[in-house]
């Protein structure tokens, strides 16, 4: 087995600083979409788990450590349309009390310059007062260096259209999709660039879910799936991340 050699890119300021692990050599460009996880998958207890969740998009797999995650992670795969996707995404080191203390958020978001660190809570840790106070806290923090920070919660996640639609669409991942489909598919395509699903065929219609899983086509991620689920080559529906995204206003209060 070849043996990943790897480096630390820091960004710090007065505040804190955030530690990124990457495998690229020191003279290139620095690209988010290529940094490694800052820690590897653990199991706590009986109830964490190790799952994973593909993504053709990007061309790997994210690694989850809770169902709660697994779930979150199955919903921005699919529907969050961000430039860059990644799960234990960075450390972040800073002082509280005099003691250095270290925080790794569950995953990181970019669509262009706009930057989000997400943390993935059962809802009553999320709404004890000691865990948001400490969460506020990795909020202004992250401020510090324009990043955005988002606590989402299982209940949030579960009462999202995205997961159940994902979860049936995931299942095509493997479908095979021969040439002469694809053809087919592409032809409907020519005079209509948004088709209602039910106009295709039952074999065409495993082809283009797994068309939809690769980007290929897409789909209105906010509408149950159905047979009057709407098709386009194009993003087609609302297509921000299932949460409203409010930026942070960079003044720091740390």
């Amino acid at each position: 087995m070849t043996k990943v050699t790897f480096r630390y890119v820091e960004w710090s300021n007065s505040y804190c600083t955030i530690r990124f692990k990457t495998c690229q050599p020191a003279d290139e460009p620095f690209d988010l979409g290529r940094i490694l996880r800052a820690r590897e998958p653990i199991t706590r207890s009986k109830r964490t788990i190790r799952g994973k969740v593909p993504d053709f998009a990007h061309g790997c797999m994210h690694h989850c450590e809770s169902h709660n995650e697994l779930k979150a992670a199955v919903i921005l795969v699919s529907a969050a349309h961000a430039d860059v996707i990644k799960m234990q995404p960075f450390e972040l080191i800073y002082h509280d009390d005099g003691k250095k203390c270290r925080y790794f958020p569950d995953s990181l978001l970019v669509w262009g310059n706009e930057l989000w660190a997400v943390e993935i809570k059962d809802d009553k840790k999320a709404e004890d007062p000691q865990v948001r106070a400490r969460y506020d806290l990795m909020a202004d923090l992250l401020a510090t260096h324009r990043i955005n920070f988002c606590l989402w919660k299982k209940s949030e996640i579960c009462s999202e259209p995205q997961l159940s639609n994902a979860r049936s669409i995931l299942r095509y991942q493997k479908c095979p999709v021969s040439p002469m489909q694809q053809e087919r598919i592409r032809t409907m395509f020519v005079a209509d660039p948004v088709i209602p699903l039910g106009k295709f065929d039952d074999d065409d219609i495993r082809s283009v879910l797994r068309l939809v899983v690769e980007g290929k086509l897409h789909i209105d991620w906010t509408t149950n799936l159905s047979r009057s689920s709407w098709v386009s080559i194009s993003p087609i529906g609302e297509q921000i991340w299932p949460v409203v995204r409010k930026p942070t206003t960079f003044t720091a209060t740390v």
